[in-house]
């Protein structure tokens, strides 16, 4: 007989990626705030070698990769790939504004706390997409990914620790987009941004599979 198939198909909406050099965390575009970052280290999401190491260092402080400037004028979603290798507890934070943060555990694949909105996805092989949705808005906003200690039990993240010069999380892919969700990647390669155009679709309608 006929069997009626009725698939689904994901239309985004255009979206801009606000974070420059979205994948070269090595870029001086990127500030680290006492830790060294190591590129191309590890197997990404996307199956190539291009994620990055992003080492704590021993100096007593908060760990953390900072972004450029960029204007938040809407509730904007902060997202980063982001795995474990020897510290599993991070925070996604803007860090230019008021400083709204989410926490993640990357041993349990959950979020710890946030005052906003957070989210956490697994990507597999250790992976896991975080979120925050921030409504702050601002022309100075910037996002960060903090390295958090593993005692962090949860709260501010802007936690003064020393990490060992070793250990460290691998990361790759970070967006910021003016929406309240994410949106699949779009990777910057320069100081411009880059613009995904919203997707349609013509024709649509039920297959039939015989």
């Amino acid at each position: 007989g006929i069997v009626q198939d009725n698939p689904s198909l994901l239309l985004e909406p255009v979206r801009t990626n606000l974070a420059t050099y979205s994948e070269d965390f090595s870029n001086v575009a990127w500030i680290k705030l006492n830790g060294t970052v190591n590129a191309n280290t590890a197997i990404s999401v996307d199956g190539s070698i291009n994620a990055d190491f992003f080492i704590p260092n021993t100096t007593s402080g908060f760990h953390a990769l900072r972004s450029n400037i960029f204007n938040q004028s809407s509730t904007a979603s902060h997202s980063w790939f982001v795995k474990a290798n020897g510290y599993t507890k991070v925070a996604i934070r803007e860090s230019e504004l008021v400083g709204n943060y989410a926490s993640f555990d990357l041993s349990t694949g959950s979020m710890i706390s946030t005052n906003q909105t957070g989210s956490i996805v697994n990507f597999g092989n250790g992976w896991y997409r975080l979120t925050l949705v921030d409504t702050t808005t601002g022309a100075t906003a910037q996002t960060s990914i903090v390295v958090l200690p593993e005692s962090y039990n949860g709260g501010n993240p802007l936690i003064n620790w020393s990490g060992d010069g070793v250990k460290g999380v691998y990361i790759f892919g970070t967006q910021v987009e003016i929406g309240s969700y994410p949106t699949s990647y779009i990777k910057t390669i320069s100081s411009n941004y880059a613009t995904r155009a919203a997707e349609t679709a013509s024709g649509a309608g039920t297959v039939a599979e015989f």
